[in-house]
């Protein structure tokens, strides 16, 4: 099995539930709302990546995410790291994600629109960039919804993307 590193949000039950399906040899990097800093946090998942030989980032997200729901509802009631940047993604791509009839479809779509930004400023760091080219890091997404204890992994397409 593929070592993995999980980035998910800061809460308890997303740790539990990752560990729960995935076993306790994986790395889990947790931050507000699941969203990396675009500056420290690639040097950090690099050292990750060459000190335990990790093949698979996993950016992980919950569907009832409760800072996603805070930007999606526009009820500005929690702050918290990058909530103006995700605000304005958000805004950025109001069209695309006000397609979506249910919430957590909202907060799904508003995180791939990050996961698309995230994953073109990662393949600037030069040597994620190298060992994604080389086959030997995959990045991926997933949604979970600890209520009903479900998750679905994902591809992510880093061919379009920007270097």
């Amino acid at each position: 099995m593929k070592r993995k590193i999980f980035i998910c949000n800061t809460y308890h039950s997303v740790r539990k539930f990752l560990k729960k399906r995935f076993g306790n040899d994986h790395c889990i990097l947790e931050r507000h709302a699941a969203l990396i800093n675009p500056i420290d946090d690639p040097a950090l998942i690099w050292k990750y990546i060459q000190e335990d030989n990790f093949e698979e980032l996993i950016f992980t997200q919950d569907l009832d995410c409760i800072f996603f729901r805070d930007i999606i509802l526009q009820k500005n009631e929690l702050e918290f790291p990058q909530m103006t940047h995700l605000m304005n993604l958000y805004l950025e791509n109001f069209g695309e994600i006000d397609k979506e009839a249910k919430v957590s479809s909202k907060i799904g779509a508003l995180y791939l629109a990050y996961l698309e930004e995230i994953v073109g400023a990662l393949c600037k760091n030069p040597f994620l960039n190298e060992r994604i080219n080389m086959g030997q890091l995959e990045i991926k997404g997933m949604f979970t919804q600890l209520q009903k204890e479900k998750s679905i992994e994902f591809k992510l397409n880093i061919a379009n993307q920007p270097l």
